[in-house]
């Protein structure tokens, strides 16, 4: 197959994530469904991309290959294997990613990427990604909450925040409101960590559901 530079930004932008639905591609490349899938299909086709079936998921995640990360000229190693436990989350970070972008501009940084220069940002813990909004404004730490964390751990990562003075902003996506108060409660004195509503997970879940392949 023809490869194009689209192709290879492509492949960098899905290891970063980790894996992807195909769904979630096609809005990337901003174009339909069905030529989001046939291009998932040449790339396959070609060993740059590889779907993941799951015996407990109707999902079926893209994966980078060795291959793929290599003709895009990606230092990270491919996604070593999914989590089922923690992969709604992820693709939903793709999602958070998605929106941001889209509607404020800027690039988003994921987690796997973020993971190789922790030491740089002075960080304790790992963010599910970080925003950086256009116009050169301070990055935007990014946390997605879909789930309450016990009550000391959400304190400690939030003090971490705190404690940061590089750190001059962090977003908490949830998506339920109990997870909501929980996060101000423990942010309560932190004014930069800001709050922001999600959908709800039900309706998230149905939406993905039937773009699941």
């Amino acid at each position: 197959m023809k490869l194009m530079d689209r192709d290879r930004e492509t492949l960098r932008w899905l290891n970063g994530h980790g894996c992807v639905i195909v769904k979630q591609l096609a809005k990337e490349r901003q174009v339909g469904y069905r030529n989001g899938a046939r291009r998932v299909a040449a790339l396959c086709k070609a060993g740059l991309l590889t779907r993941v079936d799951l015996s407990i998921s109707k999902l079926r995640p893209l994966v980078c290959t060795q291959l793929g990360c290599k003709t895009a000229g990606d230092s990270l190693a491919p996604l070593g294997g999914i989590r089922i436990g923690t992969l709604e989350h992820d693709l939903r970070v793709v999602d958070v990613a998605r929106m941001l972008t889209s509607q404020r501009g800027g690039t988003f940084e994921p987690a796997r990427r973020v993971a190789q220069r922790m030491e740089a940002f002075g960080l304790d813990h790992l963010p599910d990604g970080i925003w950086h909004p256009p116009g050169g404004r301070d990055p935007v730490f990014i946390e997605l909450e879909l789930s309450l964390k016990s009550r000391t751990r959400l304190q400690q990562i939030i003090d971490s925040y705190g404690a940061n003075l590089s750190i001059s902003s962090v977003f908490y996506f949830v998506d339920d409101a109990a997870i909501a108060f929980a996060v101000e409660k423990a942010a309560a004195g932190y004014p930069h960590i800001k709050i922001i509503m999600l959908e709800s997970r039900r309706r998230a879940e149905k939406s993905v559901a039937q773009g699941a392949v």
